[in-house]
């Protein structure tokens, strides 16, 4: 399974879990991006805590 926030055809990757434009090295692409345990990556687990952070101070305001 390829990373969801993966986005764009093969010669040109975005990242969309980065909050700057970051397009892919091949090591990572690799590493993280074309595999099932894309989970792993350093920008997809900060791009997990910051939704789950302003999601949590969203809920806390309620």
């Amino acid at each position: 399974m390829e990373c969801p926030y993966l986005k764009g055809i093969s010669t040109h990757r975005l990242c969309k879990a980065s909050p700057a434009l970051y397009t892919p090295v091949v090591d990572d692409l690799e590493q993280y991006c074309s595999k099932d345990d894309f989970t792993e990556c350093p920008i997809f687990l900060a791009h997990a805590l910051r939704w789950s952070f302003k999601e949590g101070a969203a809920i806390s305001a309620i």
